[in-house]
């Protein structure tokens, strides 16, 4: 009988991924965060960040898009294009895992809008047997967001330089929150595979209903015990043999087709 671990291996082989030597006894975390500006991601990742530090010990890597960007531009003299920032946060998030070993990596950035690049990167750590959670924050009165980014300006020099578009014409802000919502909803349902596979899980927080963070990290860290205790997914086998036939080899599709 073929063990799941061999099915992995040949997998990661086909698609050039090593597997690490030693597997750690808690399982390593990946925690997208995604959501329209002002809609408190920071403020919860940072509470979040700290609890799971202090009160659990666990070595954590934070990667923030627009921090990337800063110090991309800031090396190359030149204003950097998502691709740019988003293929960097990829790498470092590889390099956090991998050879830096840290339990969670947090990946803070317009990532529901990109899924599309994320894909590969997810389907590697889920077979390398990662938690990969995506936290998709909303707020559904706009009002609230709007006063947020302006109160946020006054205090944060790089929010104030990155939204000052916005906060300066309210038409502009909506029309960017209503193409940004199309974006995300187009992207949810192009790669709903990923969620529906059991690769990729989501959970979604309204900040504007569920005002309390505190509350909201707890509900976030419940829902990651939920999953870290459980080996790995028992959807494997159908998405696998999808990717297996895309980009996997001949022996990796045998192996599955052989035990669905």
């Amino acid at each position: 009988m073929i063990s799941q671990k061999e099915i992995n291996d040949e997998l990661l082989k086909a698609w050039g991924i090593k597997r690490k030597k030693e597997s750690k006894p808690r399982r390593q975390l990946v925690l997208f965060a995604g959501g329209l500006p002002a809609c408190g991601k920071s403020s919860h990742l940072k509470e979040l960040d700290e609890q799971l530090t202090t009160l659990y010990n666990l070595k954590t890597e934070y990667i923030d898009k627009d921090l990337i960007g800063i110090e991309i531009g800031k090396q190359t003299g030149v204003e950097p294009d998502s691709l740019v920032i988003y293929s960097e946060m990829l790498k470092r998030a590889r390099n956090s895992l991998g050879v830096n070993n840290k339990d969670i990596v947090f990946l803070e950035g317009n990532i529901i809008g990109n899924l599309g690049l994320f894909t590969s990167f997810i389907v590697e750590q889920h077979l390398n047997d990662a938690i990969i959670i995506c936290l998709d924050f909303l707020c559904s009165d706009e009002n609230k967001r709007y006063i947020r980014m302006a109160q946020r300006s006054k205090v944060d020099n790089m929010a104030a330089e990155r939204d000052r578009g916005k906060i300066n014409n309210l038409e502009y802000f909506q029309e960017h929150s209503e193409q940004q919502k199309r974006l995300h909803d187009f992207q949810l349902n192009k790669h709903k595979e990923l969620f529906e596979k059991g690769m990729l899980k989501l959970l979604s927080i309204d900040t504007s209903i569920c005002k309390n963070i505190s509350a909201n990290v707890k509900t976030i860290l419940k829902f990651i015990q939920k999953y870290e205790a459980k080996t790995e997914s028992s959807h494997f086998l159908n998405h696998a043999q999808i990717f297996a036939k895309n980009r996997g080899s001949l022996r990796a599709c045998k192996l599955l087709t052989s035990l669905i």
